[in-house]
């Protein structure tokens, strides 16, 4: 969960997307609440690629997060969904003063389990988890997956280091410490370096993309917008940050979404 110090505009509100199961499939509607919704048009795939999609291709997800801009998890999953040229509704909730309400109104919906989001309509089921989707979604259409058990290791064992890095980012949200900045950090790209040194990169799996490589990208972006990335980072890490905002599918957006400098 964020904390609202962040700022984040307060938008006119579009509608809440509510599933409704009528004879075991998902139908859809929207009305009036608050939140802003937006499709992501992603181009046509050749007819090689769409064999390898499953249903993840022939109905649109849709995904839940919060208004926050790049930051957060729900960013994990946008980075992924875009690289994968999956189509999808992006349907942003502002996180001000509304925000407990809507969690609320998510829960009773049947959106999300906890009040917390991401969560993503898909297949006529729900899904919460930023990294359980991206999982989920490697698996629907057959790529950025593990080959091997060992690989498959080595992408839950990444996830994790991962998941304790974002805990620790979360609650610097309330005041970096220098005990985050200059020692949890620093250990975490190094420890992330020596995983993406074993496979010789530049993705953790060698010269193949997997979804724990669009976990790792978004710490590295997040650090740097609060101002605690490392000024040099390990090769690896720098190695695979460079290779992997140079994929066509997101190049673009990563370079207009970057952070300001001061």
């Amino acid at each position: 969960m964020f904390i609202p110090t962040i700022g984040v505009s307060c938008r006119p509100v579009l509608k809440a997307i509510i599933p409704r199961v009528v004879s075991g499939s998902l139908q859809v509607s929207r009305q009036l609440l608050q939140h802003r919704s937006t499709r992501i048009i992603i181009p046509p795939v050749t007819a090689t690629q769409s064999q390898k999609y499953t249903m993840a291709t022939k109905a649109i997800p849709t995904l839940h997060y919060l208004d926050i801009g790049r930051m957060g998890r729900g960013e994990v999953v946008r980075l992924f969904m875009r690289d994968a040229e999956i189509e999808f509704n992006d349907i942003r909730h502002p996180y001000d003063a509304t925000w407990p309400a809507t969690s609320e109104r998510l829960k009773q919906e049947g959106i999300t389990r906890t009040g917390k989001v991401p969560a993503l309509l898909i297949n006529g089921i729900i899904i919460n988890q930023h990294i359980a989707i991206l999982r989920y979604l490697a698996r629907d259409i057959g790529r950025y997956e593990g080959e091997t058990n060992h690989e498959k290791f080595q992408l839950d064992a990444v996830s994790d280091v991962y998941n304790d890095w974002r805990t620790q980012w979360v609650a610097s949200l309330k005041g970096v410490t220098d005990e985050y900045r200059n020692k949890f950090v620093p250990q975490y790209y190094n420890v992330i370096a020596e995983y993406y040194s074993a496979n010789n990169g530049p993705y953790l799996l060698g010269d193949r993309i997997s979804y724990a490589d669009f976990a790792v990208y978004q710490s590295i972006d997040n650090d740097e917008r609060i101002g605690t990335l490392p000024s040099k980072l390990p090769e690896a890490v720098q190695k695979f940050r460079e290779a992997f905002e140079a994929r066509p599918n997101i190049a673009a957006y990563i370079e207009e979404n970057r952070p300001k400098k001061a």
